[in-house]
């Protein structure tokens, strides 16, 4: 649909994404990035997450890695923190 507004938008909304690093998790960060929202890439592939991150901020938005296994109850409490 050109020329009309994106109606999916997440201004001032925090969005934890897991298996953030590749794929369609990544995917997924860089779109709700991309409608406003804070990402948080959670993965734990450090290395790749980070690039992810740095994707998203050069394209002017707003992320950060947290390293998280969703087996972890510990990581789960980290990352929702």
């Amino acid at each position: 649909m050109t020329g009309h507004a994106n109606p999916f938008r997440l201004d001032d909304k925090v969005a934890l994404v897991s298996g953030a690093a590749q794929g369609i998790g990544a995917a997924i960060a860089v779109a709700f990035a991309h409608a406003g929202a804070r990402v948080l890439v959670a993965d734990i592939q450090e290395t790749a997450g980070l690039a992810i991150v740095g994707k998203i901020e050069r394209s002017g938005g707003q992320a950060q890695f947290q390293r998280h296994a969703v087996v972890s109850e510990p990581e789960w409490q980290a990352a929702v923190a």
